[in-house]
């Protein structure tokens, strides 16, 4: 081969090398990608018709309140700003005391109502089976706490069943094993996660995939502002669920829950390899059994790994999702 064409060779091999590179730069990878975000920065009134409009032009996929078209669900989700955090916050108002009566043998009212990110008809990659979520959470001083879901996925349909359902973050009114239960006292709450698969076998059958704050039973109380930090991980043969939290952006996080499987003594979550893509997405906070509360959320972010928490969300949300610029002035060696 001639020696100009040898050069021109080499000289198109290296641009496209250089393009290729570049664009695989653009592709999220699994270890630094924000999957969504929200600092809640808009109006949405309590007493509108038409809350899921609003929030579905702020990347939300659905809402089911009061306040929204269906007028319905025994809650209310909206914004207003919040003077301790000189912000918007997304506050949802809780209201079991209004709902309709319980079905027969069911022991109290409880609401129907939520936000929603995904969806039923959503790719199963929508919420990946390694997920972060982080927001600060505050609690008001009159609210009460019974039991509640919170964050809720789903593989398939409403109401999750079977194996449509992988894990559920709840509140509950007490923390720990049986024989070493401990109660809520009036305005505290604990964390717990119920994960399809989890067998705690140091507790009796009918609790094992109960996973409660094993890290000390440490409550959570009203009028107090969290920062929370949930890591779930079904990807692999065995789970994993973590939790932490604190009361300063700048001070430590305390952990109040670790579950490895075939890591934390007596304890296995083996995930079949067709559950481990993920879920479609994930509503909030579902059914509020009981007592009426209000909870504020700021600053939520969903990411796939613990460096894209750090930036927060509303401000391009952690991690460094920047594309690259394009390559200039390049010199070809001849």
């Amino acid at each position: 081969m001639p020696l100009r064409t040898r050069t021109v060779s080499r000289a198109l091999i290296t641009i496209v090398s250089l393009l290729a590179l570049w664009s695989s730069a653009l592709i999220p990878t699994a270890h630094a990608v924000v999957i969504f975000s929200d600092n809640f920065e808009y109006d949405v009134g309590r007493n509108i018709t038409n809350a899921d409009t609003l929030f579905q032009s702020h990347g939300w996929t659905a809402v089911k309140a009061n306040n929204s078209s269906l007028r319905r669900g025994s809650g209310y989700i909206y914004t207003l700003f919040d003077a301790s955090r000189n912000s918007r916050v997304l506050v949802l108002e809780s209201l079991p005391t209004t709902a309709p009566p319980p079905e027969p043998g069911f022991p109290y009212q409880q609401t129907d109502y939520w936000i929603a990110f995904g969806g039923e008809g959503s790719p199963l990659t929508t919420l990946p089976a390694n997920v972060w979520f982080q927001f600060w959470l505050y609690t008001t001083p009159a609210s009460q706490f019974h039991t509640a879901k919170f964050i809720y996925p789903c593989r398939g349909t409403y109401p999750c069943g079977g194996d449509s359902y992988t894990w559920l973050w709840t509140w509950q009114n007490g923390c720990g094993p049986e024989g070493n239960y401990r109660e809520a006292l009036t305005g505290e709450w604990f964390w717990l996660t119920r994960a399809n698969y989890a067998n705690n076998q140091a507790v009796p059958e009918w609790d094992r995939d109960k996973l409660y704050q094993n890290r000390g039973c440490l409550p959570f109380r009203r009028g107090q502002w969290y920062q929370i930090r949930v890591h779930v991980d079904f990807s692999s043969a065995q789970g994993v669920y973590e939790l932490w939290a604190r009361t300063s952006p700048t001070g430590s996080w305390t952990k109040h829950a670790e579950w490895i499987g075939g890591v934390t003594p007596q304890f296995q979550w083996p995930i079949p390899a067709d559950q481990r893509t993920g879920n479609r997405g994930f509503r909030m906070p579902t059914t509020v059994n009981a007592v009426d509360s209000t909870i504020y959320l700021d600053d939520f972010i969903i990411a796939t790994s613990v460096a894209d928490l750090e930036g927060g969300a509303g401000s391009g949300a952690g991690g460094d999702t920047t594309p690259p610029i394009p390559p200039r002035d390049v010199r070809i060696a001849p």
